[in-house]
């Protein structure tokens, strides 16, 4: 799954991965951390999942923060093999097709 955003309230990411956990998946996250030093603190369910995040400045502005993004998650994602990946909003759609275009699996 990716997600520009703080997963610390996205609760519609946390329900999702649970239940594609609950089924048999293996579920890794990569998200934005946006806090102030790049260290964002998650809650501790999140500590079941495979989550990688991408600090970026919360100071610059997005048109900025999401090319930083893009890239630094395209080039993880590069190195994720996975069934399907998953884009949570628009803002993290290029990264996951682009992976799920060099996968050759579908994208959601």
């Amino acid at each position: 799954m990716v997600v520009f955003g703080d997963l610390s309230f996205d609760f519609r990411v946390y329900r999702e991965a649970v239940a594609l956990r609950e089924v048999g998946h293996t579920v890794t996250i990569v998200a934005s951390d946006r806090s102030t030093d790049g260290s964002q603190v998650l809650p501790e369910e999140w500590e079941e999942f495979d989550v990688r995040l991408i600090t970026v400045d919360p100071t610059t502005s997005l048109r900025i923060s999401y090319p930083f993004f893009w890239l630094r998650a395209g080039r993880l994602l590069r190195r994720v093999p996975a069934d399907v990946f998953h884009a949570h909003d628009l803002d993290s759609l290029w990264p996951a097709a682009v992976a799920a275009k060099r996968w050759r699996v579908p994208l959601v």
